[in-house]
């Protein structure tokens, strides 16, 4: 398939899709710590769960090797896609982008109803940050690539502006006291944690409950600078985009090895020290807030890079990119499957559902993201063989087009070759 069929179509790539499947396991990876409520497990909590031996160790691991760097390869997607997309559009002559504002619109829409089920949402960032990437679609490379370095720059010099004014110079603040007003006429009680009324909250209470959960989401975004290092990955991506490595892949083979080379040797140590600074729960008041924030910024990017890396590198292997490529179809409904894992999320852990939010340690509910990402493969290529697109790719793509598109494929037809490149 070339890169250059047309504008939604560069982005259906089976490496670019087998790389989002896999970033999405690793984004479902890390969010379960939030669902199963075990970050704000007591130690004695911890200790009493049934693979108490082994959890700090799985713990400190996703901390170390996953936290952070798969929303990041994600949003390097996001950008290299956007790229691709902006090549299609200038050729149909439309340089407006008119098309891709409207697909930022409608993703904003769905990360807003997702917010109101689950403050964790990613999507109406995505959308908002995307507007961006269109004020920039004219830099050249270098000046991307500067940028997004300077982006990355900028949560380190917040940790510090906001530990030097003692928290006054916080941006997340003032929604973080407007998220506890809500809460209180709502009837939330004051400071109340997930694991204090999730685990047996039914539909009503859920429902007060998430009233709050985007401000405190965006309180969070913006005290730790979130914005800024999914920027940064986005101009990554689209400086990645304006070159030919998609064209030509073999030709960048040496390139992406110093990448993986890099990426691991810079990345794998900074990231360590950033693990075990958030799992002593390094304190936004002390000097240690600024190492962390630095330890963030100098493991997460590079690390990402590296895994990207190491993906283009596998693909170029027959034997690794036929394994790979079963994860493409995952990564062609990501949407789908993105939404599809919190409401699995709520269903598995909340009230509303089978409670057992507090019971399940890092070691279980790696098993249990293995096992609901190879149920999402699963039923993506099936379902993919008899659909175009997704379900919600497909209301999506027809929001965006404006037209009604057909959704089954024709008798007989096949769904697109997994490992073509």
């Amino acid at each position: 398939m070339s890169p250059h069929a047309t504008s939604d179509d560069t982005s259906r790539l089976p490496v670019l899709d087998a790389a989002r499947g896999v970033a999405l396991l690793g984004i479902f990876l890390i969010n379960l710590g939030a669902f199963t409520g075990y970050l704000w497990l007591t130690p004695e909590a911890r200790a009493a769960l049934p693979t108490a031996r082994v959890d700090p160790a799985a713990g400190f691991l996703l901390l170390w090797l996953a936290m952070g760097k798969f929303y990041s390869l994600f949003s390097l997607l996001f950008g290299l896609g956007f790229a691709l997309q902006m090549d299609g559009a200038q050729r149909r002559g439309d340089v407006g982008l008119r098309r891709f504002r409207r697909r930022l619109l409608i993703l904003l829409a769905f990360g807003g109803i997702h917010l109101v089920f689950w403050e964790g949402d990613i999507l109406a960032l995505y959308a908002l940050l995307g507007f961006a990437l269109i004020a920039v679609r004219d830099w050249n490379g270098r000046a991307l690539l500067r940028a997004s370095a300077i982006l990355l720059v900028l949560p380190v010099l917040l940790a510090a502006l906001i530990y030097l004014t003692g928290g006054a110079a916080d941006p997340g603040a003032p929604l973080l006291a407007a998220a506890r007003h809500v809460d209180a006429w709502a009837g939330i009680p004051e400071n109340a944690q997930p694991l204090d009324i999730l685990p047996a909250a039914n539909w009503g209470t859920y429902v007060r409950y998430q009233l709050a959960g985007p401000l405190f989401r965006y309180a969070d975004l913006l005290s730790t600078g979130r914005p800024f290092k999914v920027l940064a990955m986005f101009l990554i991506g689209l400086a990645i985009g304006r070159s030919d490595l998609l064209r030509n892949p073999q030709a960048w083979t040496a390139v992406l090895r110093r990448v993986r080379t890099t990426g691991l040797a810079v990345g794998l140590p900074m990231s360590a020290v950033h693990a075990l600074l958030f799992r002593a729960g390094t304190a936004s008041d002390s000097p240690l807030a600024i190492v962390q924030a630095a330890a963030y910024a100098a493991g997460i990017a590079p690390l990402a890079l590296a895994y990207g890396a190491i993906l283009l590198l596998l693909w170029q292997d027959a034997r690794w990119r036929e394994r790979l490529a079963r994860c493409a179809p995952a990564g062609r409904m990501a949407l789908t499957n993105y939404l599809a894992q919190t409401a699995v999320g709520v269903l598995t852990f909340y009230g509303v559902g089978l409670g057992l939010m507090g019971r399940v340690g890092p070691a279980l509910w790696v098993v249990f993201a293995f096992a609901v990402f190879a149920a999402q493969v699963a039923a993506s290529g099936w379902w993919l063989t008899r659909f175009r697109y997704g379900p919600l790719e497909w209301i999506w793509r027809q929001a965006t087009y404006g037209e009604r598109l057909r959704l089954r494929r024709a008798a007989g037809a096949e769904g697109p070759p997994a490992a073509a490149m």
